[in-house]
């Protein structure tokens, strides 16, 4: 593997949990304590036009405006890096799955990035959703524009799980046929 794409998998991979670090403890605490219950980015079962109002009168002026300024600039940044530091990293684990000689067709690895990729699409467009929601505010939701934005969180979260699940297969699959291959042996 070139150098150049060990330094880029590494570098948006610490930049992904950086801005995840400040999300989780920073930005979103803020907005739940304003909200006094999970916001929009914590709710990966969707929410309906009733949740969505209660969170914004309970956000008020003050915490929409943070959730625009503040989340919404670091969740521009992080759906690509999680992306790309997913993409990477089942790409590794892929190769050394293949190198311990599990079988795996090309095109099985590029549905795997594919959904890293769709779900930085789907976390893109949630947020788009959510910004207009928050621009909106809980008097101008409208029903078919929460039912989008529950939908592309739905979204997010199903295809991130997929993303998640193979990377884990992955990365453990050449540890037990390791494991298996030695007790046989």
């Amino acid at each position: 593997m070139p150098a150049w794409l060990r330094i880029a998998g590494w570098a948006v991979t610490v930049g992904a949990i950086a801005v995840y670090l400040v999300m989780v403890t920073v930005t979103l605490p803020h907005l739940m304590a304003l909200a006094g219950q999970p916001v929009f980015d914590l709710m990966p079962g969707g929410y309906d036009i009733d949740t969505a109002r209660s969170i914004l009168t309970a956000l008020g002026e003050e915490g929409r405006s943070y959730y625009v300024g503040v989340q919404h600039v670091l969740d521009a940044a992080f759906p690509p890096l999680l992306g790309l530091t997913l993409a990477y990293w089942l790409w590794r684990t892929g190769r050394r799955w293949r190198d311990q000689g599990l079988p795996m067709r090309p095109i099985v690895m590029g549905l795997l990035i594919g959904f890293a990729f769709l779900a930085t699409a789907f976390d893109l467009a949630e947020n788009a959703m959510v910004g207009e929601m928050l621009d909106l505010g809980a008097e101008g939701l409208t029903e078919p524009l929460v039912d989008a934005a529950s939908t592309f969180t739905l979204g997010k979260a199903t295809v991130s799980s997929i993303a998640y699940t193979a990377l884990l297969v992955l990365a453990l699959g050449p540890w037990v046929a390791g494991l298996l291959n030695k007790r046989q042996g």
